[in-house]
């Protein structure tokens, strides 16, 4: 079926072809169709052009050079046909070489503005991708500004509330009945767990997004989550046998050490990326 495009560039296509042949037969014989004029098929060939430029294009650059197109045709054959005389002779108006200079500077200007045109395009073109191109990266880096932001405020957060709750182990130490020194392993246990299993959620969903991870990053955390499952393991060996608040003690000081490694690789790569967003 048809539609209203086809149906144009159908009709555009007929009335060039039809142009084609009148303006052959006007250039072989001037009194043939003289009812039709040389520079109306002209004007009809050249506007069938800028009607299936239209049609099927968006872009105005190339509805421009239509349109430049459609000029370049339009002006010789009007300006020939006004200095047409009936005879169809060009009586005294220029010699050859008259002609052939004009029609050499024509064509030269023609093919002269047409490349200055395009390389011009082209040109402006490539620039305009290269900026977008480096404004999406732009964007992109923005986006891991930000990630790296909120992770560097949400360690040191919880690397604070890990100090705070460091305290109950220097806290067992001093209490001598195996009772008290569970009592309080159990409440560091469970602080514990309140702030490492959510933070842990966080920083996965966070590593997550990134457009550029940072390794160093990676190595860092895969080091967290090593000092967490030691802690974690020396808290499981104090409930089952005697409490050995010396190695639980030496293992929650690697955590934190970990903790202060991790945010100065936050820190260093923000910077990095604030730099390469500028």
């Amino acid at each position: 079926m048809l539609n209203k495009k086809r149906i144009i560039n159908i009709f555009a296509g007929i009335v060039m072809f039809v142009s084609i042949i009148f303006c052959i037969l006007q250039s072989d014989n001037y009194h043939v169709f003289n009812l039709f004029s040389l520079p109306m098929f002209a004007a009809l060939f050249a506007g069938s052009i800028l009607v299936l430029v239209v049609t099927n294009t968006k872009n105005e650059f190339y509805i421009a050079m239509a349109c430049f197109f459609v000029f370049i045709i339009l002006f010789p054959i009007i300006l020939l046909s006004y200095m047409r005389t009936p005879s169809g002779i060009y009586d005294g108006i220029g010699n050859v070489s008259d002609w052939i200079g004009f029609w050499g500077s024509y064509i030269g200007s023609i093919i002269g503005t047409i490349g200055a045109v395009m390389v011009s395009y082209w040109s402006t073109k490539k620039q305009l991708e290269e900026s977008k191109k480096n404004d999406f990266i732009n964007s992109l880096k923005l986006n891991d500004i930000n990630l790296l932001n909120k992770i560097f405020e949400r360690t040191n957060d919880v690397y604070y509330e890990l100090e705070n709750i460091h305290l109950d182990i220097g806290e067992m130490k001093f209490k001598e009945h195996i009772a008290d020194k569970e009592k309080i392993l159990t409440a560091f246990d469970n602080k514990f767990n309140a702030v490492v299993d959510p933070y842990g959620t966080f920083l996965n969903g966070q590593m997550m997004l990134f457009s550029y991870p940072s390794e160093e990053m990676k190595i860092k955390w895969n080091q967290i989550v090593k000092c967490v499952a030691h802690v974690r393991d020396e808290i499981i060996k104090s409930e089952e046998f005697m409490i050995d608040e010396e190695k639980l003690d030496d293992a929650y000081k690697k955590l934190l050490k970990s903790f202060l490694e991790f945010t100065e690789v936050v820190a260093a790569s923000r910077g990095n990326l604030a730099g390469f967003a500028k």
